[in-house]
């Protein structure tokens, strides 16, 4: 039962970073260069939608399994909060569902570019702000209920806003961006691969039924109707996916160094009885944390030393190594 509950814990927790994620880059990527680079972002925004589903029903299967009284302690002060998220989270995933469904082609009206752009913030980031601060309060309420004591109402802004929860706040979120954007390149690698298969396979000429000179009708001639062609769907292009693939290693490496840097702040906000137990040689909890670090800074190194011809399963081991360092992370919890 005991793996069982982890492999939820970390399918759960990949799917949080991908609705986080994901939103949080293509409005950055697409307030620069909206028309072309639509045709990646649309299926990449399904993906986002497809994971928040995911991620709420493993939450909640999670919670059926290891309901306790830490859980009633923790909903008696973050449930009213929970259930407001859920409503946050429906308002998130329609408006993703909303623009992959129907947003074809992105729009070159100013005010319906506008609209669809600032949509595309507003779901990202309620996702961003709601969902970390909530899993991380949550976390601590049950793990260390010595932290309420003496606190007075709201107790939630109190604890959200002390320096731990603050940073491990920020630290989940800055992890949600360096995963989703190592998924990305993966994506990337993926239709990288599809195009050059495409150019490297001859075209096929494909020949229709013609009527020879000889050949003649005798009866009434009919006059089909011509079928309604479909609406027009851009594709990339392999300028534009070349475009996107440098920012997302800019950005991978940015994410790197950031998240990096906010686990150090969040070290040294540590109590110091909780920092000797992370640090303490040879102990599991520094050994894991050991492995996360390693993974998380490998898989940045081999992003930042770039592929010419990338590809799908060479991406899909950056993104393996990222699934290391997060199983790393959690195995201590």
């Amino acid at each position: 039962m005991d793996y069982f509950y982890f492999c939820l814990t970390l399918l759960h927790v990949i799917a949080g970073f991908l609705l986080v994620g994901i939103p949080v880059v293509a409005a950055v990527d697409l307030w620069r260069r909206p028309a072309e680079s639509w045709p990646f972002w649309r299926p990449a925004l399904q993906q986002s939608a497809a994971a928040g589903v995911a991620a709420m029903a493993l939450g909640v299967l999670m919670a059926g399994f290891r309901w306790d009284d830490s859980f009633d302690r923790a909903w008696e002060i973050v449930g009213s909060r929970w259930i407001f998220a859920f409503f946050e989270l429906g308002f998130s995933l329609a408006i993703l569902t909303a623009l992959a469904a129907y947003v074809t082609i992105w729009p070159t009206t100013r005010w319906k570019c506008g609209l669809a752009w600032f949509g595309l913030v507003l779901a990202a980031t309620n996702s961003l702000y709601h969902f970390p601060a909530l899993m991380v309060v949550s976390r601590e309420i049950r793990t260390r209920p010595e932290w309420l004591v003496g606190l007075e109402e709201p107790v939630v802004r109190q604890l959200l806003f002390s320096g731990e929860i603050l940073y491990r706040w920020l630290h989940v979120a800055l992890a949600s961006l360096f995963f989703s954007l190592v998924w990305l390149r993966f994506l990337v690698g993926i239709q990288a691969e599809a195009h050059r298969t495409e150019a490297q396979t001859p075209e096929t000429e494909t020949t229709t039924a013609e009527t020879t000179p000889a050949e003649t009708t005798t009866g009434p001639t009919t006059k089909r109707a011509p079928t309604p062609a479909a609406p027009p769907e851009e594709t990339i292009t392999s300028t534009a996916l070349a475009t996107i693939d440098r920012s997302l290693q800019l950005g991978v490496i940015w994410g790197l160094g950031l998240m990096l840097i906010s686990g150090l702040v969040l070290l040294l906000h540590l109590p110091p009885a909780s920092l000797h137990t992370l640090l303490a040689l040879g102990s599991g909890r520094s050994n894991n944390l050991m492995i996360g670090v390693v993974a998380a800074t490998v898989a940045g190194i081999h992003v930042m030393l770039g592929d010419p011809r990338p590809t799908g399963l060479r991406r899909f081991l950056d993104v393996g190594l990222v699934i290391v360092a997060a199983t790393a992370m959690l195995s201590d919890r």
